[in-house]
């Protein structure tokens, strides 16, 4: 090769080094472009996944407080301030008495499901007994008092969610996140609420686009709540 450079006129010389030079320009302008091209558009998509991420974030958050407010909505009813007001004296009631109050109950946890149809189940544990939506089958044999999401009530600062899991006290299994949280008024009284992780799924992914990834969420503790995809 060097012999043939050293063989070549000097015309060919300058041609060959003119062709080397623009080839050589060509390379690095192209591979700094491509590299400052690059750059730019990390830096633009990793804006965007924040901002998609903190747009999930407060639509997580709007739902769930959507579902705080029906729960108080619930809980300022008439029938449930009487299971409020009675909880003290309800271990003498009869049978068809409390069967009698959760049967008014119905109507406002019937509204309050309205309001956010999110919500699955209730659960009001009360000294007297429970109380609970009729809408599902309640496996009682699985009390509230005996359960490890009663647990997490005690000794924790309310109200408080609890991760996605799999519902103990109604029939189907389906997995739920749960609210826990009991009345100012009365504090031996505690409600749990469980909340259906698929329209929570549904809800997040509702604007998400083809293909574009399945999202994680975690609690203030740094444990997995649930998962979307």
């Amino acid at each position: 090769m060097k012999k043939w450079i050293y063989g070549s006129s000097f015309k060919r010389r300058i041609w060959l080094s003119l062709v080397l030079f623009t080839v050589t320009a060509i390379l690095i302008s192209g591979g700094t472009s491509y590299y400052i091209a690059s750059a730019i558009m990390g830096r633009k998509m990793n804006s965007l996944n924040q901002m998609v991420v903190n747009k999930s974030a407060q639509a997580l958050e709007e739902k769930l407080r959507k579902v705080r407010l029906a729960v108080l909505t619930f809980m300022s009813s008439e029938p449930f301030q009487d299971v409020i007001s009675n909880s003290g004296s309800e271990g003498d009631a009869s049978a068809y008495e409390h069967f009698k109050t959760n049967k008014l109950l119905q109507t406002p946890i019937f509204q309050m499901r309205l309001i956010e149809p999110a919500i699955q189940s209730i659960i009001i544990d009360t000294p007297g007994g429970e109380y609970y939506g009729a809408s599902y089958e309640r496996l009682t044999q699985f009390p509230l008092k005996d359960s490890e999401l009663y647990k997490h009530m005690e000794g924790r600062k309310l109200p408080a969610w609890i991760q996605a899991h799999e519902d103990p006290f109604f029939s189907g299994n389906e997995k739920v996140v749960s609210l826990l949280l009991s009345p100012l008024s009365q504090k031996d009284v505690n409600v749990l609420v469980n909340v259906r992780e698929s329209n929570l799924n549904n809800y997040l992914l509702a604007d998400k686009d083809e293909g574009s990834g399945d999202f994680i969420v975690y609690n203030e503790n740094g444990e997995l709540a649930f998962t979307g995809q």
